[in-house]
């Protein structure tokens, strides 16, 4: 991923010359100092190499022609590590190739746009800039990566992946009572890895709180790209009013798009693309005037709250934090392809969330998902419904009413590789606003059905987002966590502790192979990477793994430590319930607060004669988070 950007600073002090001062510093007493004397259109560049703990203040006030920058030596090779961060206040700065990897922020942030309760940034732009795996060691404490507060800010062309621990990754914060517009830009960001938190904060983005929700704060989140952002159910929040979420690429995140607060929020050009994959979710939506309108939603197979459109029915005289009713919103000109149940409306009726949907337009919309025996449902009443010229195809028989076209539907590839459903009948209803589809054609009349018009000129060159054209632009290769290498497969005998000394010698990935016969091991199995243990091919018997003569005062088979993927297959685990000390647990995770998911895979094992009193055959601490567990065909 590489592409040279021109950007407006670079041209300002190209413009400026020789007023524009230069600034080379190598250690933060050097910034410290720099940072006291810089003017309009000066450049503090910070050498190559690792800075570790470096606490950054950039404060300072520049202006349109002339900002003040903040940059590095070379794109790519000055990094900042340990416990380090930045905060930023003034007006037209600029914060150009920072990368924060191996650490975490020693605040609640690692970038806040903000340095105390009344200084914050506007008309500052953040740019190639990397955050990356720069987790706390502990999960349960709470930090988020960028705080994007002030005005009129803008961050464009960053990496953001691989944040494990409590947070949102990135939060577009309120500036107060009365004075919440933000007018942000997020523009071509990528937005890498995010893996399931396990429980409520484990959003990527969101814009707002509850506590201020309606207020606007009139964010642009535009042309970027999520790819597998699966903290938890909502992948990006929208908790204020007059955001637009537009042309960004969701790839197999396990979450949803959610207008979660606030109203007049438009939501269009986006693709959503699950691949099939599980728990792949699309747009909720709640409370009311919003417009949305142009999005391609493929292959999405999550449900009730993940479900590809879903929306929900409210709380009567509902608190902020709750459940507003959904009013007045247009949901039309979108394609819904090889989606599990497509459509699910007022989802969340009960005793408390009775009101149902009022006002809400459904039109132009078309559903080809030719697997699905159930494309609608509904959980309560649909009178605030209008249907126009919306078109529905399954192999099953649908019923269709008021509002739904028996038109045929032809495939055809477009040109992103997309695969397009369309159909030759005209759009239908009063919405002049969409003035172009998903990839910016001009909507002639007769408009097309769907997101997709295939005739009229392209307005711009815009691009659908993808890994190659949004993120840094210099090479930067996302760190994986771990190192990876072939597998091993050992041959392992029967015997005393030899089971023990295999492990210690394994790689990550490797295989373990168990001849008949019993392992004797005096002390737990300690896994510290993915492995495979498994009986020999063609065993007469399952070899048997038990505990004796161990010291330790809690006897347990297996510990596994965070990260870790443990397969057991075809062995017998005995607790050894005769011996002296028989074994309490068979496995247990760490301790610690740890980062990282486990994995747990048995399959057609016997697991026996375990220590009956508190014991069990996993123990999991309350820090642990295990992604699967998967037990089949085991005694």
């Amino acid at each position: 991923m590489k592409r040279i950007l021109l950007s407006a600073w670079m041209i300002s002090v190209i413009c400026s010359g020789l007023s524009a001062g230069i600034h080379p510093v190598s250690t933060p007493a050097e910034y410290n100092d720099a940072i006291k004397k810089v003017q309009p259109g000066d450049t503090i560049k910070l050498s190559n190499g690792v800075w570790k703990d470096f606490k950054m203040v950039f404060k300072g006030e520049g202006t349109a022609e002339n900002p003040i920058v903040l940059t590095v030596e070379t794109l790519g090779l000055c990094t900042i590590e340990g416990e380090s961060n930045l905060r930023i206040s003034g007006n037209y700065l600029v914060v150009e190739g920072l990368v924060f990897i191996n650490g975490h922020t020693p605040t609640k942030s690692v970038v806040e746009f903000k340095t105390s309760s009344t200084e914050a940034a506007r008309y500052t732009t953040m740019r190639n800039c990397v955050i990356d795996h720069f987790n706390n060691p502990g999960k349960t404490t709470t930090d988020n990566w960028v705080n994007l507060c002030g005005q009129y800010n803008t961050v464009e062309y960053c990496y953001f992946g691989g944040k494990k621990n409590d947070g949102t990754t990135f939060i577009v914060s309120p500036n107060g009572e009365g004075h919440t517009e933000n007018f942000h830009r997020i523009y071509r960001n990528y937005f890498g890895m995010r893996p399931k938190l396990g429980a409520n904060g484990g959003e990527t983005m969101r814009i707002g709180t509850s506590h201020y929700s309606m207020e606007n704060s009139n964010t642009i989140v535009e042309g970027n790209f999520f790819e597998h952002c699966n903290g938890e159910v909502e992948i990006i929040s929208v908790k204020s009013c007059g955001n637009r979420i537009i042309d960004n690429t969701f790839w197999e995140c396990e979450g949803s798009l959610v207008l979660r607060h606030g109203n007049q929020n438009e939501v269009s050009g986006n693709y959503i693309i699950g691949n099939g994959k599980k728990y792949t979710g699309g747009i909720r939506i709640i409370n009311e005037g919003h417009k949305i309108y142009n999005n391609y939603l493929s292959g999405l197979t999550g449900v009730d709250f993940r479900g590809p459109l879903v929306i929900m029915n409210g709380v009567p005289n509902s608190p902020v934090n709750r459940y507003h009713q959904v009013k007045d919103v247009d949901i039309a000109f979108n394609t819904f392809m090889d989606c599990a149940l497509p459509w699910q409306f007022c989802v969340g009726s009960d005793e408390e969330r009775s009101l149902c949907p009022e006002n809400v337009r459904i039109a132009n919309n078309i559903i080809y998902s030719p697997g699905e025996e159930e494309l609608i449902k509904v959980y309560d009443c649909t009178d605030g419904f209008s249907f126009e010229n919306n078109v529905l195809q399954s192999a099953y028989g649908i019923e269709k009413g008021t509002g739904f076209l028996d038109s045929e539907i032809k495939i055809r590839r477009g040109n992103n590789g997309m695969i397009l459903p369309l159909v030759a009948d005209a759009a239908a209803g009063d919405f002049n606003y969409v003035k172009t589809d998903i990839g910016d054609r001009e909507r002639v009349e007769p408009k097309a059905i769907g997101a997709f018009q295939l005739t009229g000129k392209v307005v711009s060159e815009k691009e659908m987002a993808t890994n190659k054209n949004c993120g840094p632009g210099f090479q930067w290769d996302a760190k994986s966590g771990r190192e990876k290498h072939e597998p091993v497969i050992h041959q392992v005998t029967p015997g005393k502790d030899n089971l023990v000394k295999a492990i210690r010698n394994s790689g990550a990935g490797d295989i373990l192979e168990l001849a008949d016969g019993e392992y004797i091991n005096t002390r737990k199995l300690l896994v510290e990477h993915p492995l495979t243990i498994r009986a020999r091919a063609g065993a007469a018997t399952r070899p048997v793994i038990k505990m004796d003569e161990v010291t330790a005062n809690t006897v347990v088979m297996f510990e596994m430590e965070s990260g870790t993927t443990l397969q057991v297959d075809g062995i017998a685990l005995s607790g050894n319930a005769s011996s002296a000390k028989p074994t309490k647990y068979a496995f247990i995770t760490g301790k610690e607060n740890n980062l990282d998911h486990y994995n747990l895979f048995i399959n057609n094992c016997e697991i026996y004669d375990f220590k009956e009193e508190a014991g069990a055959i996993l123990k999991a601490f309350k820090t642990a988070f295990i992604d699967t567990l998967q037990i089949t065909n085991t005694v």
